[in-house]
């Protein structure tokens, strides 16, 4: 069985997501509300309020309770954009809504970096796929992964070792492949990659 490994990178800046993005349906609601008081029909009033309760609700619950890749807010993403087209002059807020609701579902995916013999795969807001030559070091060690790539850059991250899994069987490794245990296998890997590609430039 080919050994390559997939790390899940903790994510330490979910929280600010999470507080920039209740922060936006605050201001909607707001909007929403002064927009309710200024309409003429009875129906627009009671959508416009109803959506500003909503939307205030929310805030509260996506700051304080919702949990990383809980897809919530995709409802609340599409309602907002359905209120500046239905019920303002505004519509065209709601391509800015599109762009805001795939740009959050981007940063709550995982931050993972997968090793093959074959390459290196960094997913974060953009994927990149990088060879083993690109690297002069990559090691493991008091839990902290350390990439040094051969133009000087250093990424520094650590693993999430609760959903991180090596040859894809996360079920071994939460049952005892967990650091430190595997940062000797690891290195030992990674050296060997390295090894192998510097002897074929």
């Amino acid at each position: 069985m080919p050994q390559f490994y997939k790390l899940t990178i903790k994510d330490k800046k979910y929280e600010g997501y999470k507080k920039l993005a209740s922060f936006f349906f605050l201001i909607n609601a707001i909007v929403f509300i002064a927009l309710a008081l200024r309409a003429i029909s009875i129906s627009s009033k009671l959508i416009l309020f109803t959506s500003s309760f909503i939307l205030l609700a929310y805030s509260v619950y996506n700051w304080s309770y919702k949990k990383k890749k809980e897809r919530s807010y995709i409802i609340v993403y599409l309602l907002i954009a359905a209120i500046w087209i239905s019920d303002t002059p505004f519509w065209y807020f709601s391509i800015l809504l599109f762009l805001l609701l795939v740009l959050q579902f981007r940063m709550e995916s995982d931050f993972t970096i997968a090793l093959t013999e074959q390459n290196i795969i960094v997913n974060g807001f953009i994927k990149k796929s990088f060879g083993w030559q690109d690297f002069n070091n990559i090691v493991l060690k008091d839990d902290l992964l350390t990439l040094d790539f051969t133009n000087n850059r250093i990424l520094q991250v650590e693993p999430d070792w609760n959903v991180s899994a090596p040859n894809a069987e996360i079920e071994s490794w939460e049952a005892g492949e967990g650091y430190p245990e595997t940062e000797k296998k690891f290195n030992d890997f990674c050296r060997q990659q390295l090894k192998i590609a510097a002897s074929s430039i």
